[in-house]
């Protein structure tokens, strides 16, 4: 069962916040960060599993390229690290998990792109699933906003509406270029 709720309010809100510049002071809230890069995912890591409970597959496996990028999932897939994800009140939208990371891909084909998302807690209970169209920044509206030069290293935007920041929130997500090509997946835990 998917939460259309979550993607319906997410596709809205990341139109009007998700390249919102980063701060250096993330405002009011906590956040989390994710340092360790799973080389691998799987099906379910991304697919709906609500009804029966299952837990993503949790990687811990933290293998590095030469030059100290994760290795992707698949051949000519993006590359993700250091996340940064926090609680802040947009005015006139509410309470956001924003998160920024860093991301490669070396064929430079993110644009048009999608990041898969699943969250766990407060209202998003057990689990639920999002998709975001994966954007350049460029001055207008994206949902996964990136902003730099994809084969060196640029860095992603994207934020996720939550009605509470007294609860503890877990996303989890991957990235596929244009091609389909998977990312490595990243883990947060927003308290």
């Amino acid at each position: 069962m998917r939460f259309c709720s979550l993607a319906l309010l997410s596709s809205a809100l990341l139109i009007a916040v998700g390249c919102a510049p980063k701060d250096e002071d993330p405002g009011i809230g906590s956040g989390g960060t994710a340092d360790q890069f799973p080389t691998e995912t799987t099906d379910t890591a991304v697919e709906d599993t609500a009804d029966t409970g299952t837990a993503p597959t949790d990687d811990t496996s933290d293998t590095l390229t030469d030059d100290g990028w994760p290795e992707a999932d698949e051949e000519n897939g993006p590359s993700q690290r250091n996340a940064d994800c926090f609680f802040e009140d947009f005015p006139n939208i509410g309470w956001v998990i924003n998160c920024y990371v860093e991301i490669r891909d070396s064929q430079e084909n993110l644009d048009g792109g999608t990041l898969e998302l699943t969250a766990s807690g407060g209202e998003f209970g057990k689990r639920a699933s999002a998709e975001f169209e994966v954007g350049t920044f460029d001055g207008d509206a994206c949902e996964a906003c990136i902003d730099g030069e994809q084969a060196t290293g640029a860095e992603m935007n994207f934020a996720v509406p939550v009605q509470s920041t007294s609860d503890n929130y877990t996303l989890i997500w991957m990235v596929k270029d244009k091609q389909g090509n998977r990312s490595n997946e990243l883990e947060v835990t927003v308290e």
